[in-house]
This record gives C-alpha cells, structure tokens and sequence, in this order.
C-alpha cells in the first residue's frame, strides 16, 4: 500500500526540512529527533506537527480499522 504523504509535495518542505524528516526516519532515538527539530525555523515545526498529527490519525484509522476486521 502506497502512502498518501510525499516527503517532497509536503508544504513547506524545504530541504532543510527533507533532511531532518530523512534523519528522523533514519535514526529516532530521541537524541536524533531533538536534533532534527531544534534544526528547524518555526514555520518548518509548524509543519512538521501538521505532518506528525496526520500519521497519528492515519495510524488510528488504521489500527481501527484491523480491529474491526478482527472481531
């Protein structure tokens, strides 16, 4: 199954913004992440949280989802 989010077609996705997104999918330790974010201007945060609230939506669709199919 495809993903319907795009690192590149995200708004404001600078390559700062790509970079920290790659870096963060590369290693998540939480030294990494705080890295990442504290890397980016205030508008790239803003969009990062935008991004970070539809995969949490899109992970409880889903998991909402396998649930349904499982009963």
């Amino acid at each position: 199954m495809t993903s319907p989010i795009h690192i590149n077609d995200t708004r404001g996705g600078t390559e700062r913004f790509r970079a920290a997104l790659k870096s963060i999918s590369e290693d998540h330790s939480p030294a990494n992440v705080q890295s990442a974010v504290c890397s980016l201007t205030e508008d790239e945060c803003r969009t990062l949280q935008s991004l970070v609230l539809d995969i949490e939506n899109f992970i409880y669709d889903r998991v909402e989802a396998h649930e349904k199919s499982s009963d």
